[in-house]
């Protein structure tokens, strides 16, 4: 198994909102709070109210109601698993995400006495926020028209649940502007968590004829194929694929595949 993420505590300057969830130990919503313009430091400090009992505080950070549907909030009416949200699309395309972070986190269990014994209680809880965003670079280099080419990618990972789990949803089509830098085709993407069995694809084609020049797992076959990749950790990746015209008559494949500069795949082109 991977090494866990160690000092990963992040203070994202892009991050202006943060809603707060209080959950109690049978997993019901007591309350909810929403902040908008903070600005998180590594001393920030968040006072929520409850009643007594025991309790966990689920943050999310960077929920941005242009961007996704969240669940109505009904305090004591819902339960944790009911607390979902939705990234927006139409006709199965994903509303883009550049430049938009999302983090996650949740504090251990704390207990807050009853106020009518002991007066007012306050109780520090810490919550250690993790980016649930993706950053993906897709390089191709070598076609000799890039601009005739796309790239797409296809994940069912559009829903969230609140505990920070892919909630169940239809496959979404993440689509990227094709830019021709250097004479190489470059699409950039930003997805949200990546996890394996989400039927997670990517997809190299032609713009005109829909020819696939490549289409294979994004993470079993080429991120997790890098040793180095921790995808709790890691939030940013740039695939590049080499091609080459194998018979000197315009039919390009893929001849290698490289991850954060770590070579995953390499095809051998020569013909008998």
């Amino acid at each position: 198994s991977k090494t866990p993420c160690m000092n990963n505590v992040i203070y994202p300057e892009d991050i202006q909102m943060v809603d707060y969830y209080v959950i109690d130990d049978k997993g019901v919503l007591v309350a909810s709070q929403r902040n908008n313009q903070v600005e998180l430091q590594e001393d920030y400090i968040q006072t929520l109210s409850t009643g007594s009992g025991i309790f966990s505080v689920v943050a999310w950070a960077g929920l941005n109601s242009d961007l996704y549907d969240i669940a109505s909030i009904q305090p004591r009416a819902m339960s944790k698993e009911s607390l979902t949200f939705r990234l927006k699309r139409e006709e199965g395309q994903a509303v883009p995400l550049e430049n938009n972070t999302l983090y996650y986190g949740e504090s251990p269990t704390v207990f807050i006495q009853d106020p009518k014994d002991v007066g007012s209680v306050f109780e520090s809880v810490t919550i250690n926020m993790r980016e649930i965003t993706n950053r993906i670079t897709v390089i191709v280099e070598g076609l000799p028209n890039p601009a005739d080419y796309e790239v797409e990618i296809e994940d069912a990972n559009g829903s969230m649940n609140m505990d920070g789990s892919i909630a169940e949803d239809e496959i979404l089509m993440y689509n990227s502007p094709t830019l021709v830098r250097d004479g190489y085709l470059q699409s950039e993407f930003t997805l949200l968590k990546l996890e394996t069995g989400y039927h997670d694809t990517l997809i190299i084609k032609s713009k005109s004829t829909g020819r696939e020049l490549y289409r294979g797992n994004l993470l079993g076959t080429l991120l997790l194929k890098n040793p180095d990749v921790n995808l709790a950790c890691d939030h940013d990746f740039t695939i590049r694929f080499t091609t080459r015209d194998v018979c000197e008559c315009g039919t390009y494949i893929i001849t290698s595949i490289w991850v954060n500069n770590w070579l995953v795949h390499s095809y051998d082109t020569e013909l008998e």
